[in-house]
């Protein structure tokens, strides 16, 4: 499996995530509940992000530099963790559900910039074994078998 594959369908995965936590957002307003949300949604993202910034933008990066689209998909890494950050420590009901709106919303125009961009420009960059060789090492990560 290409890890541009593997990578998409995480981002199928947190589509589905980024939705409850929309309704959560809009039906709670149990400041611990709404923490909870964030902090799940944290954790899949971080290690998420982890995967890419270890094993995806190195290699891709030795293709096509670190400026443009790998210095913005980083950078975009960064704000979604400090949305979390954010979140932490506020008291405020209100305020945690405009940071966690915010927080969605990046990560759906995230998502969508790597596979309208990023990905179609690894296919053409690294090739398929590489891709596949990418694969294997995100597996190895996930602690799953690729037949």
């Amino acid at each position: 499996m290409k890890i541009t594959d593997a990578l998409m369908g995480e981002h199928g995965l947190f589509r589905n995530l980024l939705q409850s936590v929309e309704r959560l957002r809009a039906e709670s307003h149990d400041l611990i509940e709404l923490r909870t949300a964030a902090a799940v949604l944290d954790n899949a993202l971080a290690t998420h992000s982890d995967i890419e910034e270890t094993i995806f933008f190195p290699a891709l990066e030795s293709h096509i530099g670190d400026a443009g689209p790998l210095a913005v998909m980083r950078a975009e890494h960064e704000e979604l963790d400090r949305y979390v950050s954010e979140m932490r420590d506020s008291e405020d009901v209100d305020y945690v559900k405009t940071v966690l709106r915010d927080l969605v919303a990046l990560a759906r125009t995230h998502f969508e910039k790597e596979e309208a961009i990023l990905f179609p420009l690894a296919e053409e960059a690294l090739g398929e074994a590489k891709l596949m060789e990418l694969g294997e090492r995100w597996a190895a990560a996930r602690g799953v078998a690729i037949a």
